[in-house]
């Protein structure tokens, strides 16, 4: 089956996933992991 594309303009047309591709920048990288707080803990001051 012929494309309307390429009847009218005698050339294939890119697909849309690499037009994408082009348009697009790339995504930036992901943030680095922030330390944890440390944790109080509770039940020790109690028991003493």
């Amino acid at each position: 089956m012929e494309l309307l594309a390429e009847r009218f303009f005698g050339c294939t047309h890119e697909t849309l996933f690499s037009q994408v591709l082009q348009r697009m920048p790339l995504p930036p990288r992901p943030a680095s992991r922030r330390p944890r707080p440390p944790t109080q803990p509770y039940l020790i001051p109690l028991a003493a």
